[in-house]
């Protein structure tokens, strides 16, 4: 089941950095810019064959894919160099592998909307559920209110309401700050000074529902399956693509402050074998053929809108680091120098592989570990 797994995760890996590259690869020949390699993989060249004008290569480490154009990272006089073409030609076809990922998200989500399958994120405030109950995406149970808590936990008698709950949020956010922490905790028994006759037990239900309480106002929440016809599963997938690039940008965002907060790499970012194994998970569960199959074209749906929107963020080595300089060019009448925006490009790929080790170390020791 393991060699079944990684070529999976092969499969499906290769196939996401194809059509980016792809997409990278048709724009620039649309535009009548000369390719010189499409290669898949980074380092030493394991298969190589000319095709026309172009060096189709397989290399060695498998994480990656690249096009190579003429007058991409040098001077060319050439006409059908890169760097002589258009600039709203550049723009597109540094652009062209973020649009291709994202195109594929939506088309796959957009099947699997037909198909059938259940809402992909469905916040748990009250204002969210509100909404998808009336799409019909999901059947919320009772409200956590105080009196369904002390149905679950009837030895306990205390009284708490909502003060009480914003006190125990207001702690989880201090967890890190005794002093903080302890001058919450003493406003919690103050309000409540019956806490100190339950034994432990019966203190950490009453804490944990608290919680529970303040993050999630329906534990019992019920994900119905969304099934349409065509052209609202195009118009579902479309806009669910969309909403999910916001939630990517703002965990990306949060990524240097939770690797300072952390001092490592923070819980939930992966690597290609944090991916692996999560791909392992998908493909080792005791479901059918065809749900496993569903599992895994959302999953690379997922994949897929990452990579688009984990690359368009204007960061160098990435396309939207490229696409920042060409902004730069487009908005104002100074071009960076060719030389300056290469080193930039150079010391932010290097940073990028000094980030890929450091995740894929903490996939390999979090995969020990459990």
């Amino acid at each position: 089941m393991v060699l079944v797994s990684l070529l999976v995760f092969f499969v499906m890996f290769s196939f996401l950095i194809l059509i980016h590259e792809a997409g990278h690869f048709f724009a620039a020949r649309w535009s009548g810019v000369k390719v010189l390699e499409f290669g898949l993989g980074f380092g030493k060249t394991l298969w190589k064959k000319r095709i026309g004008e172009t060096d189709y290569t397989y290399n060695a480490v498998p994480f990656g894919g690249f096009v190579r154009m003429l007058g991409e990272d040098e001077a060319s006089d050439d006409p059908r160099s890169f760097d002589r073409a258009p600039l709203w030609k550049r723009i597109l076809i540094t652009l062209a592998g973020i649009i291709m990922n994202f195109l594929f998200c939506v088309l796959a989500l957009s099947a699997l909307f037909m198909i059938g399958t259940e809402p992909l994120l469905v916040d748990t405030d009250t204002a969210s559920i509100t909404s998808a109950e009336a799409r019909g995406w999901v059947t919320p149970g009772p409200a956590l209110s105080p009196e369904y808590v002390k149905g679950l936990t009837p030895r306990i008698t205390t009284t708490f309401n909502a003060q009480t709950a914003e006190l125990f949020q207001t702690l989880w956010s201090v967890q890190d700050d005794p002093v903080q922490r302890a001058a919450v905790a003493e406003q919690i028994n103050a309000l409540h000074p019956d806490l100190t006759l339950f034994n432990d037990a019966q203190k950490q239900l009453w804490t944990t529902m608290l919680q529970v309480m303040a993050g999630d106002p329906y534990p019992e929440l019920t994900l119905n399956t969304i099934q349409l016809p065509l052209l609202p599963a195009l118009r579902l997938g479309a806009s669910e693509s969309l909403r999910l690039s916001r939630v990517i940008v703002q965990k990306a965002a949060a990524i240097p402050r939770e690797m300072i907060r952390e001092r490592g790499v923070p819980e939930g970012l992966a690597g290609p074998v944090g991916i692996a194994e999560m791909t392992h998970q998908i493909t080792s569960s005791t479901r059918s053929l065809s749900e496993i199959a569903a599992r895994i074209l959302k999953f690379s749906a997922l994949l897929s809108l990452s990579l688009a929107v984990m690359n368009l963020l204007p960061l160098p080595a990435l396309d939207g680091g490229r696409f920042f300089f060409q902004l730069i060019e487009l908005l104002t009448p100074w071009k960076v120098p060719a030389k300056w925006e290469q080193y930039a490009h150079v010391v932010g790929f290097l940073a990028l592989m000094l980030l890929l080790v450091l995740i894929t170390y903490n996939d390999i020791l979090r995969l020990f570990q459990s």
